[in-house]
């Protein structure tokens, strides 16, 4: 009897220590060190003036990131083109092509989860046009957002953002409206992977 019961205590201690390992081991294992690359998909929405913008995009993106036990601190630049679009203009209409950014991040490592806080400098290219022309603008701005990341195997990355870009007003001009000043901004939803080098 003593030693069934013993080896039940031994049973019991094993079930109660192996999850504990395994988790450790998860802990681990999960390191974003070094340098990534990858894609993203998504949708975005916005503003040109008073003017909704809606559209699709897909792009790539470039990061380098250096953790030390749970902190990370990290750099990315992307590059997007979006069919965003707005066509609630009385005479014309304005697009948005591309959207590419050059941002700092500070992140915090639970496991194989990774959330960060972002920002930093954005450019895009805008289109207002008419019937008698067209103008065409790159401007610069800031971006802010956030990130959830997770590690699926040592190479691959799964990850999800949320990005806002803020240019400030742009005059755009053609011939039939030579002064028409615009406040644009931009909010976007990815989702994509990263691979480490």
């Amino acid at each position: 009897m003593a030693r069934y019961l013993s080896m039940r205590a031994v049973l019991a201690a094993t079930m109660l220590t192996v999850p504990s390992m395994l988790a450790a081991q998860e802990m681990v294992n999960a390191n974003f060190n070094g340098l990534t690359v990858g894609g993203h998909l998504g949708l975005g929405v916005g503003l040109a003036g008073s003017t909704a913008t809606t559209g699709t995009l897909g792009g790539a993106q470039a990061a380098y990131n250096i953790q030390i036990n749970s902190a990370l601190v990290g750099a990315e630049a992307d590059v997007t083109g979006t069919s965003l679009h707005a066509k609630g203009f009385v005479a014309g209409s304005y697009k948005q092509n591309f959207l590419t950014s050059l941002r700092g991040r500070i992140g915090y490592v639970s496991g194989n989860l990774m959330v960060a806080a972002t920002g930093g400098m954005g450019y895009t290219t805008l289109a207002y046009r008419d019937g008698t022309g067209t103008s065409d603008k790159t401007v610069t701005g800031w971006i802010g957002g956030a990130s959830l990341s997770y590690l699926l195997t040592d190479k691959i990355i799964l990850r999800a953002d949320a990005l806002h870009y803020h240019f400030g007003k742009t005059t755009f001009s053609t011939p039939a409206t030579p002064n028409l000043p615009l406040a644009s901004s931009t909010n976007l939803l990815r989702a994509g992977f990263d691979y480490k080098i």
